[in-house]
């Protein structure tokens, strides 16, 4: 997973100051729910262009996240592990989630799960 900084071409103030907001609110979500340096973030593809324009692979890590999987690859079960699920709206993303969570295969002990579609629109609003 490559996740290479973009920063706004825009110089504006307006421009300047929505990346950071959005980079802040990513921030803070993702320190919120993460526990005890347990927590693995699992991405589709879409979100994992979204995520890496605003944060840095090292910055997730350091809030707490001590993995970052792709929701569309094969992932070992940590069933003692929380999991965040930051995903688009897609129904091969929907379809993996329900499958990591299915009662004979369930991958993490918990999740929290945002679709950034939505949490964006909601957020900025």
């Amino acid at each position: 997973m490559n996740f290479n900084k973009e920063r706004l071409s825009s110089n504006s103030l307006k421009g300047k100051s929505i990346f950071f907001l959005k980079q802040e609110m990513i921030s803070k979500t993702l320190n919120l729910f993460q526990i005890n340096n347990q927590t693995v973030l699992i991405l589709d593809n879409k979100s994992s262009k979204i995520i890496s324009s605003y944060l840095t692979m090292s910055e997730v890590l350091n809030l707490g996240i001590f993995s970052i999987d792709l929701i569309h690859k094969k992932r070992k079960p940590l069933k003692d592990v929380s999991s965040i699920y930051f995903i688009s709206t897609s129904d091969v993303s929907i379809n993996k989630l329900l499958e990591d969570f299915n009662e004979k295969n369930r991958i993490y002990n918990k999740c929290h799960v945002f679709f950034l579609w939505t949490y964006f629109r909601w957020k900025i609003r």
